[in-house]
């Protein structure tokens, strides 16, 4: 079976794409059915890459120059991918360097990759693939969020059916784990690169992991520092959610898991996650940091919906009915209001 070119109709530009990384990156997009646009100073070498690669275009002009570099992409069309490839390192003893070195440097390797993003960002399709594993309250207001936002396209994933009904109002699309495999799923619906981010918001619970599942049931039964021991150092938590996230991911994306892990012996595939270039995102949430960004949406006009977020609002003394519902997923009960 021939495999399909993953860049078919798209475009590639590379600045300092004449020779080396730029070229050899340019081949192998058009290899892949890309079109290219190369870049360089040199007049006569980027004349001689653009017949060996079949540029679609050239253009030769110092990229650190900022008019010339925004002069280059406002002359462009549409494109999908960028790379700029750094030009040599120059090495100076750190007493010898002067005020005019540290701007040219500065310059090449920082300041030029600034003015290259800046010019290249209106030319390049908005948005990504963003999977969110979990519809429960925090899945749930994650894939509202990054409705409002509205700069990606969401999927959500669940296995409980209320749950996957009420996402449906602002998620892209949604998986059933009980009918699909989420990773073959995402996976068809992005040609095979993967999501750009995904969301574990499920984290340790047991729900669909027989060993995890008995090891929690047996340490509700120990006293509660032993309970805690078990829990820490056993290595049992669900890992289902954060291994499907890291399958899902494509290379060089970013997991960020707001689910709680609480073991301490857990094995996590190292392999995978070094080979793939994963970003792993992680820890309690930044109340005060996200604060200023919140407030302005809690407004009358209610974006994010949180006026009907709770599903059951009830007396505080149903609390303990609530928390076995919630926790055995009946009752369609994902977030719930207890008043004093």
């Amino acid at each position: 079976m021939t495999r399909e070119p993953q860049l078919l109709g798209q475009t590639v530009v590379l600045i300092g794409g004449s020779a080396g990384i730029g070229l050899e990156t340019a081949r192998l997009a058009r290899a892949e059915g890309a079109e290219v646009v190369l870049a360089a100073r040199n007049p006569e070498r980027l004349e001689q890459a653009a017949r060996d690669v079949g540029a679609r275009s050239t253009a030769a002009f110092d990229a650190t120059d900022a008019g010339a570099l925004k002069q280059f992409f406002d002359g462009l069309g549409p494109i999908d991918h960028v790379l700029v490839t750094g030009p040599g390192p120059s090495y100076v003893p750190l007493l010898e360097m002067n005020a005019e070195q540290v701007r040219d440097a500065l310059a090449d390797h920082v300041v030029m990759a600034l003015d290259v993003a800046r010019g290249a960002a209106p030319k390049m399709p908005p948005g990504g693939t963003l999977v969110i594993l979990g519809m429960g309250p925090i899945g749930s207001m994650a894939c509202r969020v990054a409705h409002h936002l509205n700069d990606c396209r969401v999927i959500g994933v669940d296995i409980v059916p209320e749950r996957l009904q009420r996402a449906r109002e602002m998620c892209s699309d949604v998986i059933d784990m009980n009918l699909d495999d989420p990773v073959e799923v995402v996976r068809e619906s992005t040609d095979g690169r993967g999501a750009d981010a995904v969301i574990d918001a499920v984290g340790m619970e047991a729900h669909g992991s027989p060993i995890a599942t008995a090891a929690q049931t047996a340490a509700g039964f120990l006293p509660p520092p032993m309970a805690r021991v078990m829990m820490k150092n056993a290595g049992v938590d669900r890992l289902a959610a954060l291994n499907t996230a890291i399958a899902t991911v494509r290379r060089g994306g970013t997991i960020s898991l707001s689910g709680v892990y609480g073991g301490a012996a857990d094995p996590i595939n190292m392999m995978t996650l070094f080979d793939k270039q994963i970003q792993l995102r992680m820890g309690q949430a930044n109340v005060k940091r996200w604060v200023p960004d919140i407030l302005p949406l809690l407004t009358d006009d209610d974006p994010l919906g949180t006026e009907s977020f709770a599903t059951h609002r009830l007396p505080l003394l149903a609390a303990p009915e609530a928390y076995e519902k919630f926790q055995k997923k009946q009752d369609g009960m994902i977030k719930v209001v207890l008043t004093p």
